[in-house]
């Protein structure tokens, strides 16, 4: 946690993720250039959360817990680049305009922070473009292959097996199972329900909204989540 230099201050939470140990977008490359953009804006950066999880899952619990303090500190989350957030449009743009929580990703103009629109337009175009390179990449290495340069590991293994399949859902599950959001709204719903009061989920999601208990990814709940948290915990 950063020591707070101004009362009046933007508030900026930097959010760094990196899959693999192979991409060059490194955590420290990150960090500089949001601390970097934060002394031009004039903003505080509060803290810095890094994550080492695929672009393509949903369920971070690093995002989840930079969510969580946005909130607590009405903050706003900044990534480097969109595919730091998320490399799926639809679920970066539900973060961006429906979480209710404000994100800057510094690769976009500001104008597509607000209009869901441009948003489509700006992180479609950023991602073409990252299409671009991994395409040019790709060619280069085939060239190499077709000149017989031997590539990647040798035993690497090339096809996913049902165990594989198994254990992935098994990991999930149980991340799901132990996330402690999910397990203090799971509690909650069984005092709740224990008191006599009625088993509405809608209701029972704005009582735990109202509470400050949210999901596993940070966010408000609704009769859809509640319904899960149900099933998943026999309540």
């Amino acid at each position: 946690m950063e020591t707070k230099t101004s009362t009046t201050a933007p508030k900026w939470i930097a959010y760094l993720r990196r899959s693999t140990d192979k991409q060059h977008i490194t955590l420290a490359k990150q960090e500089r250039t949001i601390r970097e953009a934060a002394a031009l804006a004039g903003a505080e950066v509060l803290m810095i959360v890094a994550e080492t999880e695929s672009g393509k899952e949903r369920e971070r619990k690093d995002l989840s817990r930079a969510m969580a303090e946005a909130r607590r500190h009405k903050a706003t989350i900044v990534c480097m680049k969109h595919d730091r957030l998320s490399r799926d449009l639809s679920y970066a743009s539900w973060l961006v305009f429906h979480s209710g929580i404000s994100f800057k990703l510094l690769n976009l103009p500001n104008e597509a922070m607000t209009d869901q629109l441009l948003f489509g337009v700006f992180f479609g175009m950023a991602a073409q473009e990252a299409k671009l390179i991994s395409e040019r990449t790709k060619a280069a290495l085939a060239e190499k292959k077709a000149q017989g340069i031997r590539l990647g590991r040798p035993d690497a293994a090339t096809s996913i097996t049902p165990e594989m399949v198994a254990h992935s859902i098994e990991v999930r599950t149980r991340k799901a199972d132990e996330n402690p959001n999910n397990i203090a709204a799971s509690n909650e719903i069984r005092r709740y329900l224990a008191e006599g009061n009625k088993r509405n989920l809608s209701a029972i999601a704005r009582h735990l909204n109202d509470n400050g208990l949210y999901t596993s990814r940070g966010v408000f709940h609704d009769a859809k989540s509640v319904k899960l948290l149900c099933q998943r915990y026999g309540l």
